[in-house]
């Protein structure tokens, strides 16, 4: 009986205690907790209004450039197309049509006539590029030969020489009728094959889509740019482009009709310069090419400075 009741006291004696001391530990813990929350909660405050702070002030700053980008964009096209007016409007005489597009931003402008022109031998890319598309979807083949010629020495000098017999013997091979249907799938709506007319814009947007590998494997494009370069004509647009900067293009010439096709580029900026013109008998091709010319580093000079 006396162990029962020492351990009956014990147990009273300790519960009575345990209990306070859960108590207080319950109401610590529990103060604890919310003290913990408010700290985290201000923590978390600080911590997104900081970053949304932050947020606004980068967002700001990346409108501020954007606006000041836009503005120099928006003074660059209203110079370029000023200069290349008033060279137009020294030369009342020839029909121009000059397209231009910045292949960095996409950004596209075509000044004086907006119409077809025609082609000249500019027109042997639409040839060239679809066969190498016929290639590459098993139609033809660069190991063929045609002509008694393989058929990459064939476009070599369809591209690089521009033959007249190759093209005519190339596009009987092609049809004019697949010819027009390409450029037509590619979007180019004025190209026609049987008549060799085309806009300049179109030509553009060929060259644009060709030098960002979009019509054909990089391996095919850089074969069919290394074709335009050191070309059988090389006064009209190449003389104006600088020490450092590269072109890729095609001239085309038939009666007094005029034309350069060309990519250009300058490290990591580039941009496609294409003129047509028509000199309705005037027959003066060393001022038409400094006229060219001129046109050529007013775009330069926009693009790469």
């Amino acid at each position: 009986m006396a162990k029962t009741k020492t351990t009956y006291i014990r147990y009273s004696a300790i519960a009575p205690n345990n209990k306070a001391a859960r108590t207080v530990s319950s109401k610590k813990t529990s103060t604890g907790f919310s003290l913990s929350k408010v700290l985290t909660f201000l923590v978390v405050f600080a911590l997104f209004f900081g970053i949304f702070g932050a947020a606004i002030k980068v967002r700001a700053s990346d409108r501020a450039a954007s606006l000041a980008v836009a503005e120099h964009s928006l003074k660059q096209k209203q110079q370029l197309n000023k200069e290349l007016q008033a060279v137009m409007q020294a030369n009342p005489d020839i029909t121009f049509s000059i397209s231009t597009t910045n292949l960095n931003s996409g950004y596209s402008q075509t000044f004086g006539n907006d119409l077809p022109m025609d082609a000249a031998s500019v027109g042997k890319l639409f040839t060239a590029i679809l066969f190498m598309h016929e290639v590459e979807t098993g139609q033809q083949s660069l190991s063929e030969n045609i002509a008694g010629q393989n058929a990459k020495v064939v476009l070599k000098q369809l591209i690089n020489q521009s033959d007249d017999g190759i093209w005519l013997t190339l596009n009987d091979r092609l049809s004019h009728q697949a010819l027009t249907n390409y450029a037509q799938n590619l979007g180019l709506s004025s190209y026609n094959s049987s008549t060799n007319t085309v806009s300049s814009q179109d030509v553009a947007t060929l060259l644009q889509k060709l030098y960002q590998d979009k019509l054909l494997s990089v391996q095919h494009t850089n074969t069919l740019l290394s074709y335009m370069q050191n070309t059988n004509y090389e006064q009209f647009i190449s003389p104006a482009v600088p020490s450092g900067v590269s072109i890729y293009h095609k001239v085309g010439l038939i009666n007094d009709n005029v034309n350069d096709a060309a990519i250009i580029t300058k490290g990591d900026r580039s941009c496609v310069l294409v003129i047509f013109s028509d000199g309705h008998g005037t027959q003066d091709w060393d001022m038409r090419a400094a006229t060219m010319q001129q046109m050529a580093r007013d775009v330069i000079s926009t693009y790469f400075n």
